[in-house]
């Protein structure tokens, strides 16, 4: 491999700091086995290792990518000289992106003051690029519920270096790797700038300090954070109630675009909060659609999202069925609570 190949592959669109967060940026699809797998490589800047890892794992098990990690990857494979073009890779486009994100759920959880809380405190006090550490419990989509530590770094830290030397110095001082892993514990770590994905915006926006360098200001770090749309499901036991009846902007291009879409036979708009008050009483903005048949269901649901998020960022839930179905209860309940939107008249 020359110096050229090289420089085209890791110094050309800053590929080795893509290849460093690649892990963290999939924490919400993959495993947490692959992930500390992958981690560890990247955390070690073994860039062919995560390559061929990641791209193995789309192709053999189905790990979803993005278009632009599969381009990263192809690239990555000719670099190393395995040419592939994945071709048997799952893509996925922005709608399902968010689905997949939105199976995670994060609630605050209280310092836990063990052993490994205390070893991870240790050592964020005398790494330098350390700059704080948060805890919350992470529901899954399986409904199991595990502690969640994040450690945060400073600005342009090589996050998978920080996040290894703290898993390697927990394994040696405190728990080996496989006592970690059957512990139902996870270690997570985002950087103090960039844009965060929307796993790791919930899982801050959720987490409770553990501890914080002296002079850093992680709430100001966490406001900073831009609010895209973040997709999630309206629950079964969510309380919803319609809201303000005016229109306001976003509900206005709803409206708008669901005059004008094929298919489309309603559009509804209501408000949801969390039906157990240890859930907390954020409330989220849901809007429902109802379309003539299946086929038009997901292409509608996709065309939805794309509009509310020109318009607003945070949680948003988009819930659409086909009139010809029986509809669920729960989006029967979010029919007859809100706000209709448009509707096609009679004949129509």
């Amino acid at each position: 491999m020359s110096l050229d190949d090289v420089e085209d592959y890791l110094w050309i669109d800053n590929t080795s700091a893509r290849l460093r967060a690649l892990p963290f940026e999939m924490a919400d699809r993959m495993t947490d086995e692959q992930r500390a797998h992958f981690g560890q490589f990247a955390g070690a800047a073994e860039w062919e290792w995560v390559v061929q890892g990641v791209a193995g794992d789309a192709v053999l098990h189905g790990l979803p990518l993005t278009p632009e990690e599969k381009d990263l990857l192809v690239r990555g494979l000719r670099w190393v000289g395995e040419p592939h073009d994945l071709a048997e890779a799952r893509v996925i486009d922005p709608l399902e992106r968010a689905e997949l994100a939105a199976r995670w759920r994060f609630e605050p959880a209280p310092p836990a003051g063990d052993r490994v809380e205390r070893f991870l405190v240790k050592f964020c006090r005398r790494e330098p690029e350390a700059k704080a550490l948060v805890t919350a419990w992470r529901h899954g989509p399986g409904g199991e519920r595990q502690r969640i530590w994040c450690l945060v770094t400073t600005p342009g830290a090589a996050l998978g270096h920080v996040w290894g030397l703290a898993l390697t110095l927990l394994a040696r001082e405190v728990l080996s790797f496989s006592a970690f892993a059957k512990s139902g514990l996870l270690l997570e770590a985002v950087a103090a700038d960039g844009q965060w994905p929307a796993y790791h915006r919930r899982l801050m926006q959720a987490a409770a300090p553990v501890w914080v360098a002296w002079g850093f200001r992680l709430g100001k770090v966490v406001a900073a954070q831009p609010q895209p749309l973040t997709l999630v499901r309206l629950g079964k036991g969510d309380v919803v109630f319609p809201g303000p009846a005016g229109h306001d902007a976003v509900d206005a291009l709803v409206a708008g675009w669901a005059a004008h879409a094929e298919g489309v036979r309603a559009a509804v708009r209501a408000w949801a909060q969390p039906g157990d008050e240890a859930q907390g009483d954020q409330r989220t903005r849901v809007y429902a659609v109802v379309v003539d048949d299946d086929d038009q269901a997901r292409p509608a649901r996709a065309a939805c999202l794309e509009v509310v998020s020109r318009a607003t960022g945070g949680p948003v839930a988009v819930e659409v069925a086909a009139l010809s179905e029986d509809l669920p209860a729960h989006l029967r309940r979010l029919l007859d609570t809100g706000v209709v939107l448009w509707e096609r008249p009679e004949g129509g």
